[in-house]
């Protein structure tokens, strides 16, 4: 019982010489530095105490036993996600943009590659249509390399791309 007296005494002190301190600092630009200096002094004086009267408790930090090795296989990984996720936004463009326009498409597939300086290349994008909206093919190949700017095919349901 006289350990905990004398940690709420610590602590009321402690307290106190922040009040003190407080009121007689100037206000200005070392005010937030002394409020921030005044306020780890009160940390201080709360587990100071503390930690002699709890002496059983382990107050050292363990370093990590076990390392991460196959940072290789997660930054591989991280790489097959960014390039699935470029390769789902290009697909969403190009439908955003057949659809606005009124083109009847089946499928969209973007065709992809890294370079040297691994980032990602748009090599082509394949648009399916059905074999009746082939009408369309000339007009659709030639909006959507203006308006997006990449090289595009289009072929109809059952022939390969």
């Amino acid at each position: 019982m006289d350990a905990v007296h004398q940690w709420a005494l610590g602590i009321c002190l402690t307290v106190l010489i922040n009040a003190v301190v407080h009121y007689v600092i100037p206000s200005g630009s070392m005010e937030k530095m002394l409020r921030l200096v005044l306020g780890v002094f009160v940390l201080c004086g709360i587990l100071l105490p503390l930690s002699k009267t709890l002496p059983g408790l382990d107050w050292e930090l363990e370093k990590p036993t076990e390392t991460i090795h196959d940072t290789d296989g997660f930054a591989d990984e991280v790489e097959r996600q960014i390039f699935s996720q470029a390769e789902q936004n290009v697909k969403q463009v190009v439908i955003v943009e057949l659809e606005k326009n009124g083109y009847p498409w089946k499928n969209v597939s973007v065709r992809m590659d890294t370079n040297e300086d691994r980032s990602i290349v748009i090599n082509q994008v394949v648009v399916t249509l059905d074999k009746d909206a082939l009408v369309h093919k000339d007009e659709l190949v030639a909006h959507l390399e203006k308006t997006l700017g990449l090289k595009t095919e289009v072929v109809w349901d059952g022939e390969s791309g």
